[in-house]
């Protein structure tokens, strides 16, 4: 049997509709997985302060990859754990 510890997903178009507004549909899906132990991680190419109150609330959420991939973040603590920097040559 699998066990899925993580679901990472984009916000925009994905898990928000056109006005940005998280779905009771997929709130109430997240808070099922949140309480079966899985992470939710909002992967998006905002920066982190452009993920709305309305999902970094949602349990399970604590991390977030941002900036198109460039940051990964601790919300809970708010903090970057990593950044990637592409240089120019």
């Amino acid at each position: 049997m699998m066990t899925i510890g993580l679901i990472a997903l984009d916000l925009d178009g994905t898990l928000l509709d056109s006005q940005k507004n998280l779905s009771e549909r997929n709130r109430r899906a997240l808070e099922r997985c949140a309480r079966m132990g899985i992470q939710i991680v909002p992967t998006t190419g905002r920066a982190v302060d452009g993920i709305t109150q309305e999902v970094r609330s949602l349990p399970g959420v604590n991390y977030a990859i941002s900036t198109n991939g460039g940051t990964v973040a601790d919300l809970v603590k708010g903090t970057s754990l990593k950044r990637f920097i592409r240089r120019m040559i």
